[in-house]
């Protein structure tokens, strides 16, 4: 299994498969491809992009529909962390766009992924890492 974010969609996960070799390898491999997508947008790189926009842009920029499944989080950020200040980072919700989703090819595994802590939004570690477990499990019943 490749597993690729969370992170910055254009400056952190893009920069490193755009490495020829490296994307290419991500793109030929037989693994299961998953990405965890960001639950915040990031001010002046993702403002306002659904789920599917940010698997649209990866697949567009390596012009292969290599992601097999997205896990979104589906559980509401609490309004007093939206918009807290203009000079944040990270704003916005990622909009859900279960559409958009399919037309890139790709399962969706949505649940609450919300951790709030430190006055910020973030994965919740434990229960990405056994959807994961869960995804790979499931992957081994298929083959």
């Amino acid at each position: 299994m490749v597993v690729i974010g969370p992170g910055s969609l254009y400056t952190s996960i893009l920069p490193n498969l755009m490495i020829h070799d490296l994307g290419q390898a991500v793109i030929d491999t037989k693994a299961e491809k998953v990405y965890i997508c960001n639950i915040m947008t990031q001010l002046g790189e993702t403002e306002g992009f659904s789920d599917a926009e940010h698997i649209k842009v990866l697949h567009d920029h390596l012009k292969a529909k290599f992601i097999d499944t997205v896990l979104v989080n589906t559980e509401k950020v609490p309004d007093e962390y939206l918009n807290q200040q203009a000079d944040e980072e990270y704003l916005l919700q990622v909009r859900h766009d279960f559409k958009g989703l399919r037309e890139e090819n790709c399962r969706v595994i949505s649940a609450d992924f919300l951790d709030m802590k430190n006055g910020g939004v973030y994965h919740d570690g434990k229960k990405v890492v056994s959807e994961l477990i869960n995804l790979i499990s499931n992957i081994k019943t298929i083959c």
